[in-house]
């Protein structure tokens, strides 16, 4: 008997040291998520093209936002295109609060840690800048939101009103990470995983 109650109050404490490190875990694990995460009322930076909230100033992966004093062609007519790209930005940042992710990238050995995917509910904020014509992605051929642009461009929408050809300068000057492999997919919904576990904690 007596060694009996020793081998169980040893496995109960076995057991209360587990669940320990197990709340432990969950608690730091999340505090981590939260300090790389953040959401609440953005704002597009006219001058740099560059979101910021209210101590942090960042840019949108993948994606490239129309600067201001852009003009486009529609038809014949110059029109101010950079100014309707930063109204209509400007209008979603101000009626909905975007939660945005960090997306390290290494390009030419240099880590670019202020790249951010930002979420509407589940949906990506820069997928969809991409889809309304108000952003441009990425020449490259491992780009992301490559379909998105070229839903803009069959409807004519954004920028590309009238047909328009924005030129490459216009577009990201460095090549986004590929999202057609196993690795990278895995990244995307892990994000959309963080994502979903900070909204609900919230």
């Amino acid at each position: 008997m007596p060694l009996f109650r020793s081998f169980s109050r040893r496995l109960i404490l076995t057991i209360l040291l587990l669940l320990s490190l197990t709340v432990i875990t969950e608690y730091f694990g999340r505090k981590s998520d939260a300090s790389e995460a953040f959401g609440g009322t953005l704002a597009l930076y006219r001058k740099t093209n560059h979101l910021h909230s209210v101590d942090q100033e960042f840019r949108l992966f993948g994606i490239e936002i129309i600067r201001y004093s852009a003009k486009c062609i529609a038809n014949g007519i110059t029109w101010n295109c950079g100014h309707k790209a930063h109204e209509a930005i400007s209008f979603i940042l101000q009626n909905i609060q975007p939660y945005c992710l960090p997306v390290t990238q290494t390009v030419s050995s240099l880590e670019l840690s202020e790249l951010y995917e930002c979420f509407i509910q589940d949906r990506s904020l820069n997928a969809e800048l991409v889809k309304n014509g108000w952003a441009l992605s990425s020449t490259a051929v491992n780009s992301p939101y490559q379909l998105e642009e070229l839903h803009a461009q069959r409807n004519k929408d954004g920028i590309f009103r009238g047909g328009f050809a924005p030129p490459n300068e216009w577009r990201p000057q460095y090549t986004p990470m590929p999202t057609n492999c196993g690795i990278c997919g895995e990244r995307h919904n892990s994000k959309l995983r963080t994502y979903q576990k900070l909204k609900k904690n919230r």
